[in-house]
């Protein structure tokens, strides 16, 4: 196999790096914090996490090349997934590029179609959610309470991770226009919890738009909001503006800090005049424009299950969205998925994750082991949400935002799930695509399951093996975005979400889980 990964940089890879290393200001020891903190780096950084619910055929997501130096796995836990042989350093645990599975796509879900993207996505598996959840709403953001089990029944609500970025002045640092917009076509509930900001205040669901009408005039028509150029227009930044610029409240503040030594004045001085002296010689760098978009009309609740309609809600909602991530109306986005459509291959159809068992019915599809009519509904449903609402966020996001590098690039796009397969919250399925500004590392499949240890359960489209905490993931996702642990952590409880593999026997599921590492980042997944 070829290992390989080395070639000349093109200028659009140049600037891509460059914007996550050198273009930052530089490391000035006299400035040493007694206790690390992380610099900013004048990047503005988004989060869209998208949720799909329901139980998953895992086979459906991950790689089944045998060859280019790839076998098949068999032994413990065999599910006919290619077995990966790089090592992630000092773990356990193994990844793969993802180019390495172009030629036939990573996967059904994800097919050729990511090719293009395969350098700014990652294919995450083995994240485990360690209470016993069943069905649930805001796990895979963090809040594991009010589940369907009795054990999510027990747990204390907290703020999923999207609302602790939403009101932290770390994260934006002025006052948003919408802190953070909630898609939710199907029902109002959300994959997100909120104490808005009010520390040990009562946490509640967030309600989502069901139309895009609405989620339109909360980003666009909100009073007091102006387009650019017309009269207010500054209540709509403008994106388009130099690195630099960005930068300089920062260089102010250290310039005339106390301690500042005059080497390091110097060092200071010396790279600013860098960075205004590239941006000229490379063009500038200008972004596209906030423009706002049209109006779409409204589809009322949507609740029904028509096809041309739900895709078309769909498409708005995901266009609304970008709009206002360009124009900086919002920087926090989630969309919750219960109605799915078929990609196209053969006759349409729209699916309802939990409704009544039928041709309509997700959730009854997904618990139909070893049908294959059954089965390929399920792998149609999760390739149009693959493709008409992953792939379409990237897509429109990957257009430039200054300084070579584009939104897409200083995001985080998540795509999680409610479960893993037969209502098991082991090795729940994840793609993120987008580097956070630099701050993750993209391009890879990364598996934390734990092939050799114990195997609980098994069927022909998933196993129980014991994974690495999603607690992990919610901590990186957090980091990625800028938070330290004091922004987040609780009652000095490292990490975030519930740490507690409560309502499950170990006698029946993995439990015994690296919990001394439970703060930390996933391996591998960020860039430091």
């Amino acid at each position: 196999m070829n290992r390989d990964r080395s070639h000349m940089p093109s200028r659009r890879m140049f600037l891509r790096g460059a914007g996550g290393a050198a273009l930052a200001i530089p490391f000035l020891s006299s400035l040493l914090p007694r206790s690390a903190t992380a610099a900013p780096d004048g990047v503005t950084r988004r989060l869209i996490a998208i949720k799909s619910y329901s139980t998953q055929n895992m086979v459906d997501w991950y790689p089944t090349l045998a060859g280019n130096g790839y076998e098949l796995r068999t032994g413990n836990g065999a599910d006919g997934t290619t077995a990966l042989t790089e090592a992630i350093a000092g773990t356990p645990y193994r990844q793969a590029p993802l180019s390495d599975f172009a030629g036939e796509g990573i996967s059904p879900v994800l097919d050729t179609a990511f090719n293009p993207y395969h350098d700014r996505m990652n294919l995450i598996r083995g994240l485990d959610f360690l209470p016993d959840t069943n069905h649930n709403d805001g796990g895979m953001l963090g809040n594991f309470a009010g589940s369907e089990s009795d054990a999510g029944s027990s747990l204390t609500h907290v703020p999923t991770i999207d609302q602790v970025l939403a009101y932290s002045d770390r994260f934006y640092e002025g006052s948003p226009i919408v802190r953070s917009l909630h898609l939710a076509p199907g029902g109002t509930n959300t994959c997100s919890f909120t104490n808005s900001g009010i520390a040990g205040g009562a946490v509640e669901q967030v309600q989502g738009h069901l139309d895009p009408l609405t989620a339109f005039n909360a980003l666009f028509n909100a009073p007091g909001v102006m387009p650019p150029g017309d009269d207010g227009g500054e209540l709509a930044p403008n994106p388009n503006v130099k690195l630099v610029d960005r930068i300089y409240t920062d260089y102010v503040r250290r310039r005339e800090h106390p301690r500042l030594s005059g080497a390091d004045k110097e060092l200071l001085e010396r790279h600013l005049s860098f960075l205004s002296e590239l941006q000229d010689n490379l063009g500038g760098g200008a972004g596209v424009p906030c423009t706002f978009p049209d109006e779409p009309g409204s589809y009322g609740d949507q609740y029904d299950l028509d096809v041309m309609n739900m895709g078309q809600v769909y498409s708005l909602m995901v266009d609304v969205m970008v709009a206002g991530i360009i124009c900086d109306h919002t920087r926090v986005v989630t969309l919750d998925v219960r109605k799915a459509l078929s990609d196209g291959r053969g006759n349409a159809f729209a699916g309802y994750f939990h409704g009544a068992d039928g041709p309509s019915a997700w959730h009854g599809d997904a618990h139909a082991w070893g049908s294959p009519e059954a089965d390929f509904n399920l792998q149609r449903l999760n390739n149009w949400i693959a493709h008409d609402i992953f792939l379409r966020i990237m897509e429109r996001l990957d257009v430039p935002e200054g300084n070579g590098s584009t939104y897409l690039d200083n995001s985080l796009v998540y795509w999680g799930n409610e479960l893993g397969f037969n209502h098991l919250n082991y090795s729940v399925p994840a793609v993120t695509a987008g580097g956070a500004g630099g701050c993750i590392q993209t391009g890879n499949y990364l598996d934390y399951i734990e092939w050799d240890s114990q195997l609980y359960f098994s069927q022909n489209n998933g196993a129980v093996i014991r994974g690495i905490p999603h607690n992990q993931f919610l901590v990186s996702a957090m980091q990625a975005m800028g938070l330290e642990p004091g922004d987040y952590e609780m009652n000095g409880q490292p990490g975030y979400g519930a740490t507690e593999t409560i309502g499950k026997d170990d006698n029946a599921f993995a439990t015994d889980y690296n919990f001394a590492a439970i703060g930390d980042p996933l391996p591998g997944y960020l860039t430091t």
